[in-house]
């Protein structure tokens, strides 16, 4: 298997501040002060199965690394070889000479992280003990900034407020996925106490956003916008706009049913194909890492820390309030080669239920999944407040939306953007002999797909042909 272009990259720049290489024979030790020392220093990356000089030796297995690292952190702290609690990623990646493995490990927020009752930092490529002035040096850089936002007690939200089957689905999976630990899996308290949303006895903000069912009601902040357009400007008529105001795991639910209602299924004819190919609009990955990516990474702090989601006939556009840390810039995040979780409390348990399997490589890995498409590479920008991501459409000449039937696609292929037409004048365009309902629900189902937008009321309806592309 031919090694992908971003590792191939990765090792010829040799080790860093930022990066390790690792023989396979690697023990724990080794590996617990390496990580130690990234959370310490602003987060970097360890590749195992890798010589000094980035030469590939291969044959390293992901899980047994992954066995291997899982006494250094989980959630029950009295029995973690790191602490405080932190979270890695750990991936299996192909190259040429065999797998290697790679370990992501994300800047720590609460500093300084200790690997068996020591502190570790990185000192250029190396990991070092830190002396007492470097410690004393990480303890002033937490406070520095103060107490984050999410990490803040939230006086309106308590147990009862919380929605426990989440709470519960999460310890299932981050016990099983994962490998975390929980002193008491039955024990609300205890739970969120293991997944740092406790502080001093009451909930965090971080539990209300990711619990709390009325999370929307408590931080207006916490919103979602979904609204759909009927054309590819943003003053057009609208085809769905709702705000969902629950915890972020409802959020996720309804932001899926929104892609199943305006995310079309294209079906591809060509010469060199004797069948049909059905395929979706935009890559469905894509477009849940960059929504999750914006629940995570919003500024929560600000009263306009909102998620927009806004989908055209020909571009899918996300939006959130806030700045990228300091480290960051909009190039960085097309390389995804650095973790620095604006929420890592919020990140964490998002990490822990298997949605965001790639610490700070998602980014990239939207960019590689366009690019392997064929599709327009993906922009991210700054405006107005916040970050804003556009993906552009898969839908080109050529192309038969699945959804359509023959009456429907031949009166498309009539039509340019702006043509107008009314059910009396389709009736007499289209072959057969069709009843009023069935080209009525024919219209509807265009309008409903951002294919036309309906004007007027009662017999004075007519439809107009919106820009979103077809065959």
């Amino acid at each position: 298997m031919e090694m992908p272009s971003n590792i191939k990259s990765i090792l010829s720049t040799g080790e860093s501040k930022r990066l390790e290489f690792k023989s396979g024979n690697v023990g724990m030790v080794a590996l617990g002060a390496t990580i130690c020392a990234f959370l310490n220093s602003g987060g970097g990356q360890i590749f195992v199965g890798v010589r000094d000089d980035g030469t590939v030796e291969g044959g390293v297995d992901a899980k047994q690394i992954e066995k291997m690292l899982h006494p250094l952190s989980g959630g029950d702290s009295s029995v973690s070889l790191i602490t405080p609690n932190a979270i890695w990623d750990v991936t299996e990646e192909a190259t040429d000479d065999g797998p290697v493995v790679l370990i992501d490990v994300p800047a720590g927020a609460d500093l300084p992280y200790l690997f068996q009752d020591s502190i570790y930092i990185r000192i250029g490529k190396q990991t070092r003990k830190a002396t007492g002035g470097q410690t004393r040096e990480l303890i002033q850089r937490r406070y520095l900034h103060g107490a984050r936002w999410e990490r803040q007690p939230v006086l309106e939200v308590k147990l009862k407020d919380l929605d426990e089957e989440e709470i519960f689905e999460t310890v299932r999976i981050a016990a099983n996925k994962r490998g975390w630990r929980f002193r008491d899996p039955e024990d609300l308290m205890m739970i969120l106490e293991d997944l740092n949303l406790v502080d001093h006895g009451r909930l965090t903000n971080a539990a209300a956003v990711l619990f709390a069912r009325e999370a929307g009601h408590i931080f207006p902040q916490a919103h979602v916008r979904l609204t759909a357009y009927a054309s590819d400007k943003a003053a057009s008529q609208l085809r769905e706009d709702q705000t969902s105001r629950g915890h972020l795991f409802s959020h996720l639910k309804t932001y899926d049913a929104f892609l199943g209602r305006h995310i079309s299924v294209i079906s591809d004819f060509t010469a060199t194909k004797n069948h049909r190919e059905d395929r979706p609009q935009y890559p469905y990955w894509s477009l849940r890492e960059g929504f999750r990516n914006a629940l995570i990474h919003r500024d929560y702090e600000s009263i306009h820390g909102r998620v927009s989601v806004s989908v055209y006939p020909a571009r899918f556009e996300i939006w959130s309030y806030g700045n990228l840390p300091p480290g960051l810039s909009i190039a960085s995040l097309k390389t995804g080669d650095r973790s620095l979780p604006v929420n890592p409390d919020i990140a964490q348990v998002v990490f822990l239920r298997g949605l965001v399997d790639l610490l700070g490589r998602g980014t990239r890995k939207i960019v590689e999944e366009f690019r392997s498409q064929g599709l327009p590479e993906p922009v991210w920008k700054k405006q107005t407040g916040g970050i804003s991501l556009t993906l552009r459409s898969r839908a080109t000449p050529g192309e038969i939306p699945k959804e359509l039937n023959a009456r429907q696609i031949a009166l498309l292929r009539r039509m340019k953007p702006g043509d107008q037409t009314d059910l009396s004048a389709y009736a007499k365009q289209t072959e057969g002999d069709w009843s009023e309902r069935a080209l009525r629900n024919d219209l509807s189902k265009l309008v409903r797909l951002g294919y036309m937008a309906k004007q007027g009321q009662g017999k004075n309806t007519f439809y107009v042909r919106t820009e979103k592309p077809t065959a």
